[in-house]
């Protein structure tokens, strides 16, 4: 089984419990900490800059940066309204 050399990274709502740390440093033995999204342009990070949106936020940025690198904008809609 490979080990993550950096830790664990928790995210979601879940991450906000209390105790929930310490119970997977205990379970992992391995360092833990709480993941938040990095600064977010905009002025959002009272709204997103939780750990709550940290997943949602890091796809979003992932997706927008690979986006670029390819030129692979999409543009037409990805589903068409009204359309099952």
């Amino acid at each position: 089984m490979a080990i993550a050399a950096g830790g664990v990274v928790l995210t979601g709502g879940t991450a906000l419990m209390r105790g929930v740390v310490e119970l997977a440093r205990e379970r992992f033995k391995l360092p833990v900490r709480v993941g938040k999204p990095r600064a977010v342009a905009g002025g959002l990070n009272a709204l997103i800059g939780t750990p709550t949106h940290a997943t949602a936020v890091g796809l979003i940025v992932y997706g927008a940066e690979h986006e670029a690198e390819s030129g692979a904008i999409r543009t037409e809609p990805a589903f068409e309204p009204g359309v099952e």
